[in-house]
């Protein structure tokens, strides 16, 4: 840099404090007077005044870069505590959603039906997915007393497979198939409230011979859960 050119880099390179630099500016109004001389004719009362001019050039725009890198520090220092502190907030916690419970979820397990200590029907329903699947087991005979009770069964069992399940207002519309005729039964299952560890399973949509009685409800007992998560 040349002597002639110093002016007007200390209008260019303030300090920090731009009131403190138009101070000095002021007190060094004849700088670019002796600045201009000849270095050979210079005084040695002089000199002083050079030399801070000298210093300040060379010195002041650098600790003008230290102080802005040392607040930027400071600032970006004072957001990562902010942020920190945001995040260590209970309330800020994101709140686990809670997985929505099937509607047939009640229902599966395995049900059945005792007449005289003995099972006589065996209603099987598995949870498979956001599906129901199961099947069942019963006497190929039941006898019906003038009540609509069970009066006996038969040794020999039918089966059939779950072919459609439908929850409604009334409780659980299944629909099984007989795994011989093809035929197709639909019953409609209510849950015993409030323990749901037994149900009322209901014949429905069968024609009853003249003079037969209208089968009742037969109870059934849950007697162990099985699911299964697809």
């Amino acid at each position: 840099m040349h002597f002639e050119e110093i002016p007007a880099a200390l209008d260019h390179m303030a300090p920090l404090c731009w009131n403190c630099h138009q101070e000095e500016h002021d007190r060094q109004a004849e700088l670019p007077w002796i600045l201009k001389g000849d270095w050979r004719n210079f005084r040695q009362s002089n000199w002083g005044i050079t030399r801070q001019a000298l210093f300040r050039v060379q010195f002041a725009p650098t600790y003008g870069v230290v102080m802005k890198s040392l607040l930027l520090l400071f600032v970006s220092f004072a957001a990562v505590l902010s942020s920190w502190g945001q995040q260590a907030r209970p309330g800020n916690a994101a709140t686990p959603q809670k997985k929505p419970v099937s509607p047939f979820a009640d229902y599966a397990g395995e049900w059945t039906a005792t007449f005289d200590g003995k099972v006589w029907l065996r209603l099987t329903l598995r949870l498979e997915g956001e599906k129901l699947d199961g099947s069942l087991v019963h006497a190929r005979n039941v006898n019906l007393d003038d009540n609509g009770e069970v009066r006996s069964i038969s040794e020999d069992q039918g089966t059939g497979t779950l072919a459609d399940a439908v929850v409604n207002p009334d409780g659980l519309l299944i629909t099984l198939k007989d795994s011989d005729t093809h035929e197709t039964d639909s019953y409609m299952m209510k849950l015993v409230q409030p323990a749901k560890d037994a149900a009322d399973l209901k014949l429905i949509g069968q024609a009853m011979p003249p003079g037969m009685p209208k089968p009742k409800p037969w109870r059934v007992i849950k007697s162990g859960v099985s699911t299964t998560a697809r």
